[in-house]
């Protein structure tokens, strides 16, 4: 369940993003990386913004990750203060983002204090993935999931000594359809409420804080 909540999370944030900072993907770091190649040739308006956001989420990440090794107990500990943490960032993202739309161009100070309180967030959201939940399933990004997925299942049906794992592959499977199934929540709610729509991972992220306690 929390895996799925948070791939539901990412991929609504980064359709969010998609639509409305200038094709820049905050979760799905890859994204970004790919429409930089991209921008060079065709835009390179876009081209600082896709810097800015890689080297933020990267700095972002490595300052979460000193964060998690200095909390007091481990930060498994903290998995609830830290789910609030990720959740307030995106509705800071929310309101700058509001506050300026329509977003005046990539390299406007609201669109850039928008995209890096969205990369702060997603970071936060990928080390706690790695660090706490510790269960090789990705939140952020489906294809080694669907990899897995997809083998262990194949060897669920031909190797019977591999039949212990199939409840494991079946939550990948809800994973990979929370995912989708927040990719095409956002792009709905994106095109009906504008940012506002930020507001439904926010309260997910809330409801998962207050739900979950520490992980096995």
């Amino acid at each position: 369940m929390i895996h799925a909540t948070l791939a539901f999370c990412a991929c609504f944030v980064d359709v969010v993003c998609v639509l409305g900072l200038f094709q820049t993907f905050t979760a799905f770091i890859t994204g970004s990386i790919v429409f930089l190649f991209v921008d060079l040739i065709n835009n390179r308006a876009n081209v600082p913004l896709k810097l800015i956001v890689i080297v933020g989420f990267t700095l972002f990440s490595l300052f979460w990750h000193a964060v998690m090794h200095r909390l007091p107990g481990g930060a498994e500990r903290h998995l609830r203060a830290l789910l609030l943490v990720e959740a307030l960032f995106l509705v800071g993202y929310m309101v700058v983002a509001r506050s300026g739309a329509p977003l005046p161009g990539p390299l406007a100070p609201v669109t850039i204090a928008a995209i890096l309180l969205s990369a702060g967030a997603m970071s936060l959201q990928t080390l706690v993935t790695t660090n706490i939940l510790r269960r090789n399933i990705s939140t952020t990004a489906m294809t080694v999931n669907s990899l897995k997925m997809l083998t262990g299942f194949h060897d669920a049906v031909f190797d019977p000594g591999a039949r212990g794992a199939i409840g494991e592959h079946a939550g990948t499977l809800l994973v990979i359809l929370a995912f989708a199934l927040g990719g095409f929540a956002g792009a709905l709610s994106m095109t009906a409420w504008g940012f506002a729509c930020l507001g439904a991972p926010v309260a997910m992220l809330v409801l998962l804080a207050f739900w979950v306690g520490a992980p096995d």
